[in-house]
Protein backbone atom coordinates (compact mmCIF):
# COMPACT_ATOMS: atom_id res chain seq x y z
CA UNK A 1 0.00 0.00 0.00
CA UNK A 2 1.43 3.65 -0.83
CA UNK A 3 0.34 6.67 0.77
CA UNK A 4 0.47 10.25 0.03
CA UNK A 5 4.36 9.85 1.27
CA UNK A 6 5.28 7.07 -0.75
CA UNK A 7 6.02 7.58 -4.54
CA UNK A 8 4.50 5.36 -7.00
CA UNK A 9 6.94 2.39 -7.66
CA UNK A 10 8.67 2.63 -10.85
CA UNK A 11 7.17 0.03 -13.55
CA UNK A 12 8.65 -1.04 -16.66
CA UNK A 13 5.75 0.47 -18.43
CA UNK A 14 6.69 3.71 -17.36
CA UNK A 15 9.68 3.18 -19.30
CA UNK A 16 9.55 5.33 -22.51
CA UNK A 17 11.41 2.80 -24.37
CA UNK A 18 10.94 -0.43 -22.47
CA UNK A 19 7.68 -0.71 -23.63
CA UNK A 20 8.11 -0.29 -27.56
CA UNK A 21 11.95 -2.39 -27.27
CA UNK A 22 9.46 -5.43 -25.46
CA UNK A 23 6.94 -5.40 -28.06
CA UNK A 24 9.19 -5.36 -31.28
CA UNK A 25 11.35 -7.83 -29.89
CA UNK A 26 8.70 -10.48 -29.13
CA UNK A 27 7.34 -9.85 -32.38
CA UNK A 28 10.49 -10.15 -34.74
CA UNK A 29 11.28 -13.15 -32.52
CA UNK A 30 7.87 -15.01 -33.49
CA UNK A 31 7.77 -13.84 -37.25
CA UNK A 32 11.69 -15.13 -37.70
CA UNK A 33 11.00 -18.52 -36.00
CA UNK A 34 8.17 -19.23 -37.21
CA UNK A 35 9.13 -19.09 -41.06
CA UNK A 36 12.22 -20.86 -39.65
CA UNK A 37 10.37 -23.62 -38.55
CA UNK A 38 8.02 -24.02 -41.46
CA UNK A 39 10.97 -23.71 -43.98
CA UNK A 40 13.34 -26.45 -42.29
CA UNK A 41 10.17 -28.38 -42.05
CA UNK A 42 8.98 -28.49 -45.28
CA UNK A 43 12.33 -28.65 -46.27
CA UNK A 44 12.58 -31.34 -44.42
CA UNK A 45 9.52 -33.42 -46.17
CA UNK A 46 6.65 -32.16 -43.98
CA UNK A 47 3.65 -31.22 -46.15
CA UNK A 48 3.24 -27.88 -45.95
CA UNK A 49 0.35 -27.89 -43.76
CA UNK A 50 2.28 -29.51 -41.13
CA UNK A 51 5.18 -27.25 -42.24
CA UNK A 52 2.71 -24.57 -41.49
CA UNK A 53 1.40 -25.58 -38.49
CA UNK A 54 4.72 -26.18 -36.50
CA UNK A 55 5.44 -22.37 -37.63
CA UNK A 56 2.70 -21.01 -36.12
CA UNK A 57 3.04 -23.35 -32.77
CA UNK A 58 7.01 -22.05 -32.64
CA UNK A 59 6.04 -18.12 -33.41
CA UNK A 60 3.68 -19.02 -30.49
CA UNK A 61 6.21 -20.49 -28.26
CA UNK A 62 9.19 -17.79 -29.34
CA UNK A 63 6.68 -14.73 -28.52
CA UNK A 64 6.11 -16.34 -24.94
CA UNK A 65 10.13 -16.58 -24.84
CA UNK A 66 10.94 -13.56 -26.09
CA UNK A 67 8.63 -11.35 -24.23
CA UNK A 68 9.96 -13.45 -20.76
CA UNK A 69 13.59 -12.26 -21.96
CA UNK A 70 12.51 -9.21 -22.56
CA UNK A 71 11.05 -8.30 -19.23
CA UNK A 72 13.87 -9.27 -17.42
CA UNK A 73 16.72 -7.89 -19.33
CA UNK A 74 14.41 -4.49 -18.94
CA UNK A 75 13.93 -5.42 -15.50
CA UNK A 76 17.63 -4.74 -14.86
CA UNK A 77 17.99 -1.50 -17.22
CA UNK A 78 15.62 0.10 -15.50
CA UNK A 79 16.93 -1.14 -11.81
CA UNK A 80 20.86 0.51 -13.25
CA UNK A 81 18.85 3.58 -14.59
CA UNK A 82 17.08 4.12 -10.96
CA UNK A 83 20.47 3.32 -9.18
CA UNK A 84 22.33 5.68 -11.35
CA UNK A 85 19.53 8.75 -10.81
CA UNK A 86 19.86 8.13 -7.12
CA UNK A 87 23.21 8.45 -7.31
CA UNK A 88 23.34 11.42 -9.11
CA UNK A 89 21.08 13.16 -7.24
CA UNK A 90 22.78 12.45 -4.09
CA UNK A 91 26.13 14.01 -6.13
CA UNK A 92 23.84 17.31 -6.87
CA UNK A 93 22.78 17.70 -3.31
CA UNK A 94 26.30 16.88 -2.05
CA UNK A 95 27.50 19.79 -4.34
CA UNK A 96 24.51 22.16 -3.13
CA UNK A 97 25.08 21.83 0.53
CA UNK A 98 28.84 22.25 -0.31
CA UNK A 99 27.72 25.71 -2.29
CA UNK A 100 25.87 26.57 0.75
CA UNK A 101 28.28 25.73 3.15
CA UNK A 102 30.84 27.95 1.10
CA UNK A 103 28.88 30.89 0.60
CA UNK A 104 27.77 30.82 4.40
CA UNK A 105 31.59 30.67 5.48
CA UNK A 106 32.23 33.64 2.40
CA UNK A 107 29.80 36.00 4.34
CA UNK A 108 30.85 35.00 7.68
CA UNK A 109 34.21 35.76 6.53
CA UNK A 110 32.80 39.09 4.88
CA UNK A 111 30.99 40.27 8.03
CA UNK A 112 34.06 39.63 10.36
CA UNK A 113 35.95 41.76 7.83
CA UNK A 114 33.41 44.58 7.96
CA UNK A 115 33.42 44.57 11.88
Amino acid sequence: MTTAADPKPYTIDDHPKARRSIETTRSWAALISCGLVAFLSIQAGSTTFDGIVRGLIAGCLMFILAWGVSVMVWREIVRAEIVQAREMVRERRAAARQAILDAQAAAAEQRQQDA
